[in-house]
């Protein structure tokens, strides 16, 4: 009964009101996110589950690669272009390393991993992109036993980190 309802007032909203454009979309999810650190009175011992950054961090991974579907992979899109000049991986590399909320590192490999994969431009080579993902590796194995460890493992072997490693292996001089 009450889906029915809030799918019924959701879909009045949205013929009221049009959809956002992604790029309004993309700031407004990457905001609310800020917001939440930023807010004294959030609760940050809440799990993940509880605080919908998962949500939001998953909006903004669906939007990137929208974006690139609808402009293809010459040019990078202005949320694309947004994300690298205001370097929001270094951020969320940042916030993971706190791991506050719990959970929040997870959600981090998880859309660092799905922006690697699914992206077919060159992200690594971008300065925003690689210290963000040094940082990362660093991250993972910091914590012996952590509750994240199993996806640590997971980021680290998935294939745009693993060609990471291996082109810092080619750089490195054989003595």
């Amino acid at each position: 009964m009450f889906s029915r309802l809030a799918t019924a007032f959701s879909n009045a909203v949205d013929a009221l009101a049009p959809p956002l454009p992604l790029h309004e979309e993309f700031l407004w999810h990457w905001t609310a996110i800020m917001k939440f650190y930023t807010d004294r009175n959030s609760n940050s011992k809440k799990p993940i589950e509880l605080t919908g950054l998962a949500g939001r961090l998953e909006e903004m991974s669906k939007i990137l690669e929208q974006e690139e579907s609808e402009l293809g992979t010459e040019n990078m899109g202005p949320c694309m272009e947004h994300f690298l000049q205001h370097k929001m991986l270094e951020q969320m590399s940042a916030l993971s390393r706190a791991d506050t909320p719990p959970g929040i590192k997870k959600c981090v490999l998880v859309f660092t991993t799905r922006l690697l994969s699914n992206s077919k431009q060159a992200l690594l080579p971008q300065m925003g992109i690689y210290t963000a993902v040094k940082k990362l590796i660093g991250l993972c194995g910091e914590v012996l036993a952590a509750p994240t460890e199993r996806e640590e493992v997971c980021w680290s072997c998935s294939p745009p980190i693993f060609s990471f490693y291996n082109k810092i292996a080619c750089l490195i001089p054989v003595p």
